[in-house]
């Protein structure tokens, strides 16, 4: 792994929510669309929405759709990856051996797969009604500005996604995305908390606008955006189609004390070092429903 002491430039692509006038195949053209523009401000890494090849797709059709516009898709992208010498996260819905699974494809800038992540906490309707089998592995890649990770939509929703990610070197964290259910501060409470508590700069994709052609209907708030490792917001879209994009250095760690008056340093290093894991056990243990209960 090359660490540079060099600007980086991570940019997100926000296509349109599903809605009554638009297809799958609208929002991946717009996507697309979207994509090509990010891509003429020369970034380094370009981030795609969860979901891009089947927005719209029903679970019951899942099996005939999917597979082929999937590959479709990882053809499509792995070119534009290359003819703009930058890398993307591609998430797709993907059929391998008679397993479904809801996996980001981390591209890299000569157009080839540099590596893939399998979505962890599939949702109950992903297990039930899609057939999305659970991830088990949280792979970190060695690029040429730094060590990155992914996670996936609900995996947001746990705190020890982003963690077990950034105990493995990942300084930034890729975090395709849907979430139709949160408000707009749900979602940069989660993207700041993510990043502030693990000293990582988080990147994450979704859809935004209305979900039907009724104006009165819910809408997706978006929040595509970049945030620091500082928990600062650094670019964000809101509920519409677009793109953006922000700079930084992500070789260079935030920098405080160890406690008050204490060392000075890598804040990173240094929580990182005074972790005490052998208090954790019991966040590896099962879900007692009694202690939920009474707690």
């Amino acid at each position: 792994m090359q660490s540079l002491n060099r600007t980086v430039k991570l940019a997100v692509v926000q296509p349109p929510a599903w809605s009554d006038g638009k297809d799958g195949r609208d929002i991946q053209a717009i996507g697309l669309e979207l994509f090509d523009q990010a891509a003429a401000d020369y970034p380094d890494v370009i981030c795609l929405p969860e979901y891009f090849n089947c927005m719209d797709c029903p679970a019951e059709a899942y099996t005939e759709k999917c597979g082929h516009a999937a590959q479709e898709l990882l053809d499509i992208v792995l070119l534009r990856a290359k003819s703009n010498g930058c890398y993307v996260v591609l998430p797709l819905v993907i059929d391998v051996k008679g397993h479904r699974y809801n996996r980001a494809h981390l591209l890299g800038r000569d157009g080839r797969v540099v590596g893939t992540f399998d979505k962890v906490h599939v949702t109950e309707v992903e297990r039930t009604e899609m057939g999305i089998e659970a991830g088990n592995q949280w792979p970190v890649f060695d690029l040429d500005f730094g060590r990155v990770g992914i996670m996936i939509c609900y995996d947001g929703c746990f705190s020890e996604s982003s963690r077990v990610l950034a105990l493995a070197g990942a300084k930034v964290i890729f975090w395709p995305s849907l979430q139709r259910s949160y408000s707009r501060n749900d979602l940069e409470l989660q993207m700041r908390s993510h990043a502030y508590f693990n000293y990582s700069v988080v990147v994450r994709s979704s859809y935004g606008g209305a979900m039907s052609g009724d104006p009165e209907a819910p809408s997706m708030v978006g929040l595509s955006g970049v945030c620091g490792d500082d928990g600062v917001m650094l670019a964000a879209l809101d509920g519409r189609a677009g793109w953006s994009a922000a700079e930084m250095n992500v070789a260079q760690d935030r920098r405080g004390s160890r406690t008050f008056g204490g060392q000075l340093g890598s804040l990173r290093k240094m929580r990182f070092e005074d972790r005490c894991p052998a208090t954790y056990m019991r966040l590896t243990e099962k879900v007692n429903k009694r202690n939920l209960n009474n707690g």
